[in-house]
């Protein structure tokens, strides 16, 4: 580490320092036993402070059933944290003003801020962890290094910085190889300084290498890698890679599956909006989210397309031989997919272990032309790219019956887990059909129906063969087009 130049940032006249106000509210909350109306007159001795704070725990983002019409009111329905982040992250903004210094981009600079801050605390929300709060915070805080680098090298660190051509992932490793220093152990350092809690100088510090943060603070520096992700997603130019790691690292850290990650990232667009507008930060245009989901949507149907699925994971592993594969869409052909199927329903059956059957029906595909006909086969290759993305991660095989019918496996799945991973197919599905109309130029260009029916201790006298099942599966995705289509439907039989 270069210690000389940390001296040298340290003596830096034009770091940013907190306001006065901010300094006492971290002295207050720090004690054990602070009392809130203290709290409270502290913020409200700063009139325009108490005003913001005000505004922003009335916005749709806090969702209050009743208006807050003093701090110490905000602080009894909201919580200590909640009033401390906000009083907290106006004084920050306060400190680091977009100045007219055209140098430096405020604009980039508080977007990254400001995505990460509302990103972090909706994953933190939708996970049910008590930290939201906190890790707002710390998005606004994350990046301080970054400008107390500026003000300590000015036109030097600008250099630096276009040495990543924009990418702030890369960021940190040019900082080590230019100045054997990084932002993240400068801004940890500022945190320090300002007498922060640990809770926030940690993430501070491990933001970009959340896997090496202490146990203990590793959920908060996770939260907030996962907004780093959100801003980076609707920011460059591709972003399909990008959703795919973010919606793989929600579900392996925080059980968040793909339907409930893009309704974060939704979200997050609009919230980060209307803080933006509180925090009267220019953030830039607002992105398009859901032409970024289509996209990415797309992709990975051509990635589907043009790869395998992993012979690992999937029972089609069992399965030798291309003719054994449909060419157009790569599902198995009928007779192989039940002979596979009996042999997991087997298996399943005299383990007395669930499984469930997936059937997807593609309602409403054109075929009257050959112009059609290609739409059909698109639609077809697509809802088999799309099963899989949802149903393999169960360890399934895909199976298809007829041209617009498609039959799925999940061994080890039961009905509620098979429903959740059927509904979340079922907004693929729908968000395809919408953005590719047929040659008729009509949208949707299909209607999903989705019938699910599982194999389970409870169910297994209704179900003595593998043809019952599918047969019920069936049954339920008839009754999906009963109540209007695009829907899932689970078959309940009648013993259970």
């Amino acid at each position: 580490m270069n210690h000389q130049l940390l001296e040298e940032i340290l003596a830096c006249p034009t770091l940013p320092s907190l306001p006065a106000v901010a300094v006492r509210v971290i002295e207050l909350t720090q004690k054990k036993d602070v009392k809130l109306p203290e709290l409270a007159e502290t913020i409200q001795h700063d009139q325009a402070l108490a005003a913001k704070v005000l505004r922003t725990v009335n916005s749709s983002f806090y969702a209050l059933r009743r208006k807050c019409t003093t701090i110490n009111q905000a602080l009894v329905m909201l919580g200590l944290s909640t009033v401390k982040s906000l009083a907290l992250g106006f004084s920050l903004v306060s400190a680091v003003k977009q100045g007219q210094d055209t140098r430096f981009d405020y604009v980039a600079y508080w977007r990254r801020g400001l995505y990460t801050a509302v990103g972090a605390k909706c994953v933190a929300r939708d996970a049910q962890l008590p930290f939201g709060d906190e890790v707002f915070l710390g998005g606004l805080l994350q990046d301080i290094g970054v400008m107390a680098l500026y003000q300590t090298l000015k036109d030097d660190y600008i250099e630096i910085m276009d040495r990543t051509a924009g990418d702030h992932r890369q960021l940190a490793r040019v900082e080590i190889e230019a100045l054997e220093i990084q932002h993240p152990d400068v801004g940890a350092m500022m945190a320090e300084r300002w007498k922060l809690p640990s809770e926030l100088v940690v993430p501070v510090k491990f933001h970009e290498r959340p896997t090496a943060a202490p146990l203990e603070y590793a959920p908060r520096c996770r939260c907030l890698a996962l907004g780093n992700l959100l801003h980076d997603i609707v920011t460059v130019q591709d972003p399909a890679p990008l959703l795919r790691r973010y919606t793989a690292l929600a579900e392996s850290w925080f059980a968040i599956d793909a339907q409930r990650a893009d309704a974060i990232l939704r979200a997050v667009t609009d919230a980060t909006k209307e803080m933006a507008s509180l925090f009267r930060l220019d953030i830039g245009a607002e992105p398009q989210t859901e032409r970024i989901l289509e996209s990415a949507d797309r992709q990975l149907l051509e990635l589907a397309r043009t790869e395998p699925s992993d012979p690992t994971r999937s029972l089609a592993a069992l399965v030798a031989g291309s003719d054994h594969a449909d060419p157009l869409t790569g599902a198995l052909r009928w007779e192989h997919f039940v002979g596979q199927g009996r042999k997991a329903f087997s298996g399943a059956s005299s383990q007395g272990e669930p499984l469930a059957v997936i059937q997807v029906v593609l309602e409403g595909i054109d075929t009257s032309s050959p112009e059609a006909e290609v739409h059909a086969d698109e639609c077809s290759a697509s809802a088999v790219a799309l099963i899989r993305k949802h149903i393999g991660p169960l360890g399934g095989l895909v199976g298809r019956l007829s041209f617009n019918r498609f039959v799925a496996i999940a061994p080890g799945t039961g009905q509620v887990a098979a429903v959740k991973a059927a509904s979340a197919l079922r907004d693929d599905l729908d968000r395809i059909a919408r953005a590719t109309p047929n040659p008729r130029g009509q949208r949707p260009g299909f209607v999903a129906n989705i019938g699910v029916a599982a194999l389970e201790p409870a169910t297994s006298r209704a179900y003595p063969k593998l043809d019952v099942l599918i047969a019920a599966a069936d049954r339920a995705a008839d009754a999906s087009k009963q109540a209007g289509g695009g829907c899932v439907r689970a078959f309940v039989p009648k013993a259970a």
